[in-house]
């Protein structure tokens, strides 16, 4: 695990899974490869609030239910 023990935080909002194996559901591999989840964590997290971020006006709690209600925005 690279010497750094999951934070049980983050092993709920972060999940790695081996999708190269023909199993369903796929297996969670993220207490093994918890290096390997902290640089794709991190990575997530740089897109997310870099320039590629939403609006902070799009994650409003209206705007949102606006999204749920709407099919055609998407499903949920």
């Amino acid at each position: 695990m690279g010497g750094q023990r999951p934070d049980e935080a983050d092993l709920r909002y972060y999940n790695l899974f081996d999708l190269g194996e023909e199993q369903w559901p796929p297996r969670e591999v993220t207490p093994h490869q918890w290096a390997e989840a902290l640089v794709l964590r991190d990575e997530l997290i740089r897109i997310r609030t870099g320039s590629a971020a939403p609006h902070p006006e799009a994650l409003e709690p209206e705007r949102l239910l606006e999204l749920r209600m709407t099919a055609s925005d998407g499903y949920w």
